[in-house]
C-alpha cells in the first residue's frame, strides 16, 4: 500500500517553514562555549524552550581538543550547530516547520539567540522558506 498516493505530489504539506543558515566568524565569546559540549547543549536547549519549541531529543559530540557538533531535535524540526574554536567560527542551521501554525518567529528567535551567544564580528546568514524549494 502506498500511503503517499493520497497526497498532492507537488506540495509537501507540513514541510513549509523557515530554514535559517549562518556562518559565524570571529566569534567573541571565548572558547568555553565552543569546546564544552554540555555547556553548548544546555544553551541551545534553553533557547529552543524559551522560544516555545518542543525539544524531543539531542546529541552533542565533543571532538578531543577541538570543537563540538550538536543537534537539538524538535517536534517542529531541528537546530544543528558546529564549532571550530581554532578559527573562532561556528555554523548553525535552524529549521522550524509550520505544521500547525506559523513558527517563523520562533525560528528567528532561536537563531538570533545563537548569534547573541557567539557575538560574531562577521556573520553570513541566509533564510530559506521551505515548501517553496
Amino acid at each position: 500500500m502506498n500511503v503517499c498516493s493520497s497526497k498532492e505530489v507537488n506540495n509537501v504539506v507540513g514541510a513549509e517553514g523557515l530554514h535559517l543558515i549562518g556562518d559565524l566568524y570571529q566569534c567573541q565569546t571565548g572558547t568555553d562555549l565552543m569546546v564544552d559540549a554540555e555547556l553548548l547543549k544546555s544553551a541551545c536547549i534553553e533557547l529552543c524552550k524559551r522560544a516555545g519549541l518542543q525539544v524531543v531529543g539531542n546529541s552533542f559530540y565533543p571532538f578531543d581538543g577541538a570543537g563540538v557538533t550538536g543537534c537539538v531535535l524538535l517536534a517542529e524540526s531541528h537546530v544543528a550547530i558546529h564549532t571550530w574554536p581554532e578559527y573562532c567560527s561556528v555554523t548553525v542551521d535552524v529549521y522550524v516547520c509550520n505544521y500547525n501554525m506559523d513558527n517563523s518567529a520562533k525560528a528567528q528567535q532561536v537563531f538570533d539567540g545563537i548569534l547573541q551567544l557567539f557575538s560574531p564580528a562577521d556573520a553570513k546568514t541566509k533564510g530559506v522558506q521551505r515548501g517553496e524549494v
